[in-house]
């Protein structure tokens, strides 16, 4: 499968015509890891969100004795990291390949680029991460109301 084909699979860029996602697609930068490899740290600085065209990834949440628990498990056309894009704040998980992966990376200034060339474009994308955001936000505040009054 081409990059294009995808990422058109990506809930982020469902929106983009084939043009619009070209317009992305040249501003991202393929990466390559072997297995058992830190894609980021939770914790450290965050300037890009992580695509997967092949491979698996572990998101990790550190718990207050040390360990870590696996909260997901990123594959092939979904991504990781969109906040990083948006707010600069440190990262809120670790992210590990569990196999060899290659991931496409749209760093902050690259998302930027976009921003200022093709607004459109970047205004379709924002509003696809705040959706995802708003789902996952809503996912866990119904999960910490169970948990709080179970």
């Amino acid at each position: 499968m081409n990059i294009k084909q995808l990422l058109m699979n990506n809930s982020l860029f469902e929106q983009l015509t084939a043009d619009e996602l070209d317009q992305v697609v040249e501003l991202m930068r393929p990466h390559e890891l072997p297995a058992n490899t830190t894609v980021f740290k939770e914790g450290g600085h965050g300037n890009y969100v992580c695509f997967v065209m092949e491979g698996t990834l572990q998101v990790l949440k550190s718990r207050d004795n040390g360990q870590e628990s696996v909260i997901a498990t990123i594959g092939e056309g979904q991504s990781v990291g969109e906040m990083a894009i948006i707010d600069g704040l440190p990262r809120s998980a670790t992210v590990r390949s569990v196999t060899a992966s290659s991931l496409l990376l749209l760093k902050r200034d690259d998302f930027n680029t976009l921003l200022s060339r093709h607004p459109e474009t970047a205004a379709k994308i924002l509003k696809a991460i705040a959706k995802m955001l708003s789902i996952h936000l809503r996912k866990t505040s119904g999960e910490l109301s169970n948990l709080l009054f179970a």
